[in-house]
């Protein structure tokens, strides 16, 4: 069965399922004017200026074209790539879908922010202009939180908007359903045998057999990370693990099953181990926001004066050795390198050597999902997951794309095992911040809070987890209490 798997990988990921919904190599494409937008109609051309291919279109002037195509179903789980280059900045610099009667747009650059529900601005300011991007556009996923059903498109909308002032310019190619192309999660199970008893210095010790189950139509290979909730583990694709602990529940094991992608799946099961005494309750303290930047780190300040510890030491008897699990927002980066944000007016780094820190304090997990960690951009936040990986703390809700800022941590205390997924919804609109802070498909950030996204970081967790825990980092600073409704 295993090997059929494996063959049936190989064979799938050779074949390429993209469809090519327009490209400009086939010449100059039927354009009309967006109603009541088009106020420069001649002002684009077709360009050998092209990310692939012979020709691009480019729109330079206060311009917003449609063109009609054949019409194309979206799924749920409809993905399109498109080819962007933005010259100097305009007031919006765009491009969109419709069914011929609502629109689904998205921004890529440009000084004014679209405030409409069906504008998804991500992506908006995220990336140098003059140079040519590819960006994926969830539209199945987009289209059906804006709207709440999924269409069947027939136009494509090109933005170029400069109401006031120059109107820049902005190059597209390369409209694409690359669907069938994106990799995907393994699927993953676990078959195990029954315990094998022996009674050792009057306990029982009970062995079993552990099998991974993977289902993966584009991997051959993969990680495995076993959690066999007695703090032991194993990278073993099939472990066989001897339980000596004695407990009044069921006792869940867990699987995290990774491809070369960075896509992970994962699974559950339990054993019954030897009956003993009540393991619980099960404490977890949370805390936020922890930092360690700024004046702590002042040439003569209290970190080089007393060291790291200082800062923690005080809290030590109420977090760190008072639960079993600690949880803290972990809200500034662990960086000396990457580039400032741009845009927002407050923005936090910390010595890469000071995150010892938050081992000191006793944190066991760390929730990044806040407004600071892509303070110093994508690099700064990779040197962060480095410093925690590096003392072996586990993190979640923040990543180099959505889907990796969605995914879960798992932690198992006492055989008893807990999801935890972080989002935060301070992302840097309300001051108009670009970039955006929030991850996209193709952009690093935190798991954006938004309805869509807490449905897809919950979902099927309760099948692999006895605990489900999602931690936010939202509303506004010095808020006693949140805004009615």
């Amino acid at each position: 069965m295993r090997l059929y798997l494996v063959i049936a990988c190989c064979f799938l990921a050779a074949n390429s399922y993209a469809q090519v919904i327009e490209d400009f190599e086939s010449g100059a494409p039927l354009l009309s004017s967006y109603p009541g937008q088009d106020t420069d109609p001649g002002s684009w051309t077709l360009t050998t200026d092209a990310h692939e291919g012979a020709q691009s279109l480019v729109l330079t002037g206060n311009t917003w074209k449609m063109q009609d195509i054949a019409a194309v179903a979206i799924t749920d789980t409809t993905v399109w790539r498109v080819a962007i280059k933005t010259g100097d900045l305009g007031e919006m610099h765009g491009f969109g879908v419709s069914d011929g009667i609502r629109e689904l747009v998205y921004t890529f650059a440009g000084e004014e922010l679209p405030e409409s529900d069906n504008w998804w601005t991500v992506y908006q300011g995220a990336f140098s202009r003059h140079q040519w991007r590819t960006y994926l556009l969830p539209l199945g996923e987009d289209w059906l939180a804006t709207f709440g059903d999924q269409p069947t498109v027939d136009q494509l909308i090109y933005v170029n908007d400069a109401d006031t002032g120059s109107p820049g310019e902005t190059w597209f190619d390369e409209i694409i359903d690359v669907t069938g192309d994106l990799p995907v999660a393994p699927i993953v199970g676990i078959s195990q045998s029954a315990p094998k008893l022996r009674r050792v210095a009057g306990k029982t010790r009970a062995t079993v057999q552990f099998n991974a189950l993977v289902l993966d139509p584009d991997s051959a290979t993969h990680v495995f990370h076993w959690d066999f909730g007695d703090s032991t583990f194993s990278a073993d694709e099939n472990p066989q693990h001897v339980f000596t602990i004695t407990a009044d529940h069921a006792w869940t094991v867990g699987l995290t099953v990774t491809d070369p992608d960075g896509l992970a799946g994962y699974a559950a099961c339990q054993v019954d181990v030897d009956p003993g005494a009540s393991t619980g309750p099960i404490t977890v303290n949370f805390v936020g926001d922890i930092f360690t930047g700024r004046a702590y780190e002042y040439s003569g300040g209290l970190i080089d004066t007393y060291g790291i510890e200082a800062l923690f030491e005080p809290t030590l008897d109420i977090f760190g050795r008072a639960a079993d699990v600690n949880v803290c927002n972990l809200e500034v980066s662990y960086t000396d390198r990457g580039t400032r944000h741009p845009t927002k007016s407050v923005v936090f780094r910390s010595r890469p050597e000071n995150i010892v820190g938050v081992q000191y304090a006793g944190v066991d997990i760390a929730d990044l999902a806040n407004n600071h960690i892509i303070d110093y951009g994508e690099v700064g936040m990779l040197d962060t997951f480095d410093g925690l990986d590096g003392l072996g703390i586990p993190y979640f809700g923040a990543g180099s794309d959505e889907t990796a800022a969605l995914a879960p941590t798992f932690w198992t205390e006492n055989g008893i095992r807990m999801a935890f997924v972080g989002q935060s919804n301070r992302c840097g609109r309300k001051w108009n911040y670009q970039p955006f802070l929030d991850a996209g498909s193709s952009k690093p950030g935190f798991a954006f809070f938004i309805p869509q996204n807490v449905e897809r970081a919950l979902s099927g967790l309760h099948d692999v987890a006895d605990v489900v825990i999602m931690q936010t980092h939202s509303g506004d600073e010095y808020l006693t209490a949140p805004y009615p409704g």
